[in-house]
């Protein structure tokens, strides 16, 4: 899971986060819950690396409290 951030804030720490995963040999499902503006980038950087990715809004309580 890559989470939180502020929408349209800071995204350079996501799209890290996305690249190193998809580099790490992990066969399981990925869900983003980042910065928006960073949401594009860091999907194609996963399902690059054909990783099934979903992708849930960055909200307080959204991702945190559902799982």
């Amino acid at each position: 899971m890559i989470a939180g951030g502020v929408d349209y804030g800071e995204k350079a720490t996501a799209i890290r986060n996305a690249r190193l995963i998809a580099k790490s040999g992990l066969r399981a499902p990925v869900i983003y819950a980042g910065n928006v503006a960073a949401r594009e980038e860091a999907q194609e950087i996963l399902e690059g690396a054909s990783l099934k990715t979903y992708l849930v809004e960055n909200r307080a309580d959204g991702v945190y409290i559902k799982l």
